[in-house]
């Protein structure tokens, strides 16, 4: 690239004697011509900014010596063709131009600038940028064109309405506006602030806070180290990998959310999927749906009009909303659900689990622990109770049947309006009360005894006077052993 011979040494030759001619006799104002030739070296005064705004072609742009800018151009169809470019200067600023008899012709230019010469480049349709190495800042606009930009250690600064970007490797911070763009960033260790709209974003591997606002942009992230904060409209989100969590705020964009660790926020009006991950997860969802599998810190959703399914749970799980299908299966932590107008299933709770709803189903299966439900105009179904249990319902039925019970807590099944169907393990050992309001009293088993009126019911499983388990119900109550007289289905 470096001009040889006679010629380097009239480059610089003529640029000095272009240099007292500026001095002398030109206003910061004025645009003067340094140099129209193919290939030159300037040694720089008091400039701080190159501009690159009407070429063509391809540039390649990298660091070098201090003090000097340097370029060498040629012809893109026949690199060994050399062709004229002009630089002018205007105070404190150099502007490299095609000559008039090259101006539409794609040129391949290489350029190196010193770390404190800023550069402006503008693209066009047709027209690469290629970096390497860059220790200056620099700022790219323009409609169209290619930007591949490596091992950058200033800032960065793109504004572009079409076209290409890559960024792999930025010390500095990155500002990134556009539309209609194709942008893949890697390997940025300063804050990253993308608008962008009608483009497609990938980014990865970023060190610091990321800030991103994405209008009809699909976006696929992975490795972000910082945290995130996102606003993201009419195009899908993935993100594979965070370690700070963030705050998300999406408008008709499904989201896939997998080993994200951090604390994370997110509301959403669409579809969310979240696998593996180790985050205090905050989800607010309007009419979206949700499924999730593995989250190992506590998860909490206000949802409505939503079908959720979590699996695999290591924290504990709190619900609310309305108009919802819930299937739960597989939660270490406690789970706490307050909902209406909702169906909920629940199976393999290890630890407590406390359900209120309104008009609606209620199904629980296995838990480990305590359970206490509270169900208005619904059916209440558990089927494998290992812990005590407290039903408050005004629905037709109340279901349940035990595999073990407590020795230490009393128990309770109250059923406003409908029945209860309770089913005690054989070797049960407590202490069963039952009564009816308005119906029977039935018992299959030898140790209860059914009252002579048929509404109530009194016996010791195990011969034992506690704890106590009382049936109260509206309608008839039949009790039995083994499997409960409907078995609650388990959660799909």
């Amino acid at each position: 690239m470096k001009p040889q011979g006679p010629l380097r040494l009239r480059s610089v030759v003529v640029l000095a004697s272009l240099w007292g001619t500026l001095v002398a006799g030109a206003t910061p104002a004025e645009e003067v011509l340094l140099s129209a030739q193919s290939d030159a070296l300037v040694t720089l005064q008091a400039e701080t900014r190159l501009t690159l705004h009407d070429l063509v072609g391809t540039i390649a742009l990298r660091t070098g010596k201090d003090g000097e800018l340097q370029f060498a151009a040629r012809a893109l169809s026949d690199r060994s063709s050399t062709r004229t470019v002009e630089l002018w200067s205007r105070g404190s600023t150099l502007d490299l131009r095609p000559a008039a008899d090259s101006a539409d012709e794609p040129l391949f230019i290489e350029i190196t600038v010193p770390q404190q010469l800023s550069v402006d480049a503008r693209l066009a349709a047709g027209m690469r940028l290629s970096i390497a190495g860059l220790l200056s800042d620099l700022d790219v606009g323009g409609t169209g064109g290619v930007l591949d930009a490596r091992g950058l250690r200033g800032r960065l600064n793109i504004d572009l309405e079409g076209g290409e970007v890559t960024v792999n490797g930025l010390d500095g911070e990155l500002l990134l506006e556009g539309r209609e763009i194709v942008a893949k960033l890697q390997g940025l260790k300063a804050p990253v602030a993308v608008t962008l709209s009608d483009s497609r974003l990938e980014i990865s591997d970023v060190a610091s806070i990321s800030d991103l606002d994405l209008d009809s942009t699909p976006l696929v992230a992975a490795q972000l180290q910082g945290a995130l904060t996102l606003v993201a409209r009419d195009a899908p989100v993935e993100i594979r990998g965070t370690a700070s969590g963030g705050e998300f705020l999406l408008d008709s964009a499904p989201a896939v959310l997998h080993g994200v660790h951090g604390p994370v926020t997110l509301e959403t009006d669409s579809d969310l999927q979240f696998h593996d991950m180790q985050s205090y997860f905050k989800l607010r969802s309007f009419g979206g749906n949700v499924r999730g599998s593995g989250n190992a810190g506590p998860t909490v959703i206000d949802a409505q009009r939503a079908t959720i399914v979590l699996e695999k749970l290591g924290g504990p799980l709190t619900v609310q909303g309305d108009g919802l299908r819930i299937q739960v299966d597989g939660v270490k932590g406690e789970v706490q659900i307050a909902v209406s107008s909702s169906d909920v299933k629940i199976s393999g709770a290890e630890s407590s689990v406390g359900v209120k709803n309104d008009f609606g189903e209620v199904s629980i299966v296995g838990a480990a622990q305590q359970v206490n439900v509270e169900n208005r105009d619904g059916d209440v179904r558990l089927q494998g109770l290992n812990g005590p249990v407290h039903v408050v319902a005004s629905g037709d039925l109340i279901e349940a049947s035990w595999e073990a019970i407590s020795s230490q807590v009393d128990q309770t099944l109250v059923n406003e309006r409908g029945q209860i169907h309770a089913a005690f393990p054989p070797n049960a050992q407590c202490r069963v009360e039952a009564a009816s309001s308005y119906g029977r009293v039935e018992s299959a088993v030898g140790a209860v005894q059914v009252g002579a009126d048929g509404r109530s019911a009194v016996g010791r499983l195990g011969g034992v006077s506690q704890p106590l388990v009382r049936l109260q119900a509206g309608g008839d109550v039949v009790v039995t052993t083994g499997a409960a007289v409907r078995a609650a289905p388990p959660a799909q």
